[in-house]
């Protein structure tokens, strides 16, 4: 009979996802935590939003709301931190954004925070 044992300690790791709930049949950006709803935007009565990306950094956490028309264009994209606005985009401008990433390789600070998208044409 062999035994198998595992020595050290296992590290749990909080998984974030971004996504959307729906309410009033209209899709609210929201970001969760380990399956939990954890930051949220309600204010979509007339037009979809969703969020595209997540990004944890230093306590904080990252997410991208997206405000998208019945149609299906863009309308605008923002970034924000935790429970509030960290950079928001003209309404109405089109802009989309899909991805958040930190650092660059023209970058001095590892930290900096940057974002990639669109925008309707």
């Amino acid at each position: 009979m062999a035994a198998l044992g595992f020595a050290g300690m296992t590290v749990a790791q909080d998984i974030y996802t971004s996504g959307y709930f729906t309410s009033n049949s209209l899709h609210q950006p929201a970001v969760y935590k380990n399956g939990s709803r954890l930051y949220w935007s309600e204010n979509f009565t007339t037009k979809n939003g969703e969020s595209t990306d997540v990004l944890f950094n230093n306590g904080d956490v990252y997410w991208v709301k997206n405000c998208i028309n019945t149609d299906g264009t863009y309308y605008y994209g923002d970034i924000m931190k935790n429970n509030g606005t960290y950079l928001n985009s003209p309404t109405e401008q089109g802009y989309h954004i899909n991805d958040l990433f930190l650092g660059h390789p023209s970058s001095s600070s590892s930290n900096d925070l940057h974002s990639a998208g669109c925008r309707n044409i």
